[in-house]
């Protein structure tokens, strides 16, 4: 500082700094601020940026590719609420690289095109499942047909598109057929196969109805039509049956096992031998192709078991193998021999998931482990029992996706529901449903249900259902809580 000019801006700032008190201070920096020219106002903002650094945005100033790796740390619903911070913001994490990169963790192809609509319903979904918080809830009655599910199996009960399928029997437990309820219309549709045998199978799709009997016939409708094709299987030992849109799968047990695929287009069913301990079936989504995951043992004990994935060709007039090198999970020696529980499907929003529960032969009654696998990235997971409650056991637990678990705990002293993620900060929650049906719990004549876009207890006296899904409009349904609100009405 040379001038005079200077030399009296240096005393104003050394007198300023003298002062002591709030007071007189701010009528000092108040008075100075009332003096200042537009640049003089921009060129103070752009310094008092500069020194307070902290309050800049920095997650606005950093590159896509950057934020894009911050959000695979990031839960879908937090995505929508940072989305609300400001404008930059709110244009930085709508881009499809921020979505693909929040949904990684949720086995979404990494290539994968996700419109803003999906996410939003997924992310809400989600939030919903893992706490345990449906924004629905609606009653229903049976038309006068009491619930009896036979032998209170899961593979008597579907679900899919908002319709709900389970097989009915009479009170002498003789079958009567195949009720479908539309959650939103409240209608009940019934279905008699063509051979009156008991359903052991029960399966749905957004447009097919798959019923296979314990005498081995299989009865596939076309919902929007009803027509129906019956057809005998090969073996009435039924291992799996899985449905896909317009395409069934249906895997046979015994030493020689087959798979057998029928669908809507040419309604001509194909079969191919396949290897021993089939446990998963999966269609890949949009591809003629599908995998199946078998156990495989060897007889040197030295060596694991193994789960190894094979996939099929679907494009032909036959089905093959692909000729590639086959995908493997090691297990632990303890499912040397084993035995296998449950077979689920699940599909909330953008993702599917199949699993089952493995028992391991060592123990009377062994605590199931889970295998899931996820056909759109093709991947395979293994998760212990000892990642869930103690009170967990093949009987209680039902999948409802990517390792997210339903716990239900069947007492005298009532009905106590946990939802498992063994990756969430919180591993369990419990699962907030007031019944209006149920006061006492039955396991006799009470079944839960649940694949992570509905739960539901079908009871002697009817039906009552909780969804997931915020724009499900159930018939007579009470809206809980509103996503957008983010708070119970109860």
């Amino acid at each position: 500082m040379d001038g005079p000019e200077d030399q009296v801006a240096a005393s104003i700032v050394q007198a300023f700094k003298a002062l002591k008190t709030v007071q007189a201070r701010r009528t000092v920096y108040r008075g100075i601020l009332d003096q200042l020219q537009p640049n003089e106002w921009r060129d103070m903002s752009t310094h008092a940026q500069e020194i307070f650094s902290f309050q800049r945005d920095i997650l606005g100033s950093l590159p896509l590719e950057l934020v894009a790796q911050i959000a695979t740390y990031m839960d879908p619903w937090d995505i929508l609420r940072f989305q609300r911070v400001s404008k930059r913001w709110k244009e930085l994490l709508s881009s499809n690289a921020i979505y693909t990169a929040a949904l990684q963790k949720y086995r979404i192809c990494p290539g994968l095109v996700v419109r803003e609509s999906d996410f939003v319903e997924y992310a809400e979904r989600r939030f919903a499942l893992e706490f345990g918080r449906p924004y629905r809830k609606s009653v229903y009655s049976l038309d006068g047909v009491p619930f009896r599910a036979p032998d209170r199996d899961i593979y008597s009960i579907a679900h899919c598109h908002g319709q709900l399928a389970w097989a009915e029997v009479d009170e002498d437990d003789q079958p009567l057929g195949v009720a479908v309820l539309c959650l939103q219309s409240g209608s009940i549709r019934r279905f008699v196969p063509q051979s009156r045998g008991a359903i052991s199978h029960v399966r749905l799709s957004e447009s097919l109805l798959v019923v296979v009997t314990v005498e081995g016939f299989c009865t596939i409708w076309e919902l929007s039509t009803e027509n129906r094709v019956s057809f005998r299987l090969p073996s009435a030992l039924i291992q799996f049956v899985d449905v896909d849109r317009d395409r069934v799968a249906i895997i046979t047990r015994g030493e020689t096992p087959y798979l057998l695929l029928w669908d809507l287009k040419t309604r001509v069913t194909r079969s191919v031998r396949i290897k021993e301990r089939p446990l998963i079936v999966g269609f890949h989504p949009g591809e003629d192709r599908l995998s199946i995951l078998f156990l495989e043992v060897s007889d040197d004990m030295s060596f694991p078991p193994k789960i190894v994935r094979v996939r099929y060709s679907l494009a032909g007039k036959t089905i093959s193998p692909l000729e590639e090198p086959p995908t493997s999970l090691a297990l632990p020696r303890r499912y040397q021999e084993s035995r296998i529980y449950g077979f689920w499907k699940s599909r909330p929003g953008i993702t599917e998931t199949a699993a089952v529960l493995l028992l391991p032969s060592d123990y009377d009654n062994p605590p199931p482990d889970l295998l899931f696998y996820y056909p759109e990235t093709d991947e395979m997971s293994l998760r212990l029992s000892s990642q869930y409650p103690r009170i967990a056991t093949r009987y209680s637990m039902l999948m409802t996706s990517d390792g997210v678990m339903c716990v239900v705990n069947k007492s005298g002293r009532g009905l106590q529901i946990w939802i498992c993620d063994p990756d969430s900060p919180t591993p369990c929650r419990t699962l907030k449903l007031q019944s209006q049906l149920w006061k006492g719990f039955s396991p006799n004549y009470c079944v839960f249900y649940s694949d992570g876009d509905i739960f539901a207890i079908l009871d002697c006296f009817g039906i009552e259902v909780w969804s997931c899904d915020p724009d499900l409009d159930m018939h007579d349904g009470q809206r809980l809580w509103s996503p957008s609100r983010g708070r119970s009405k109860e």
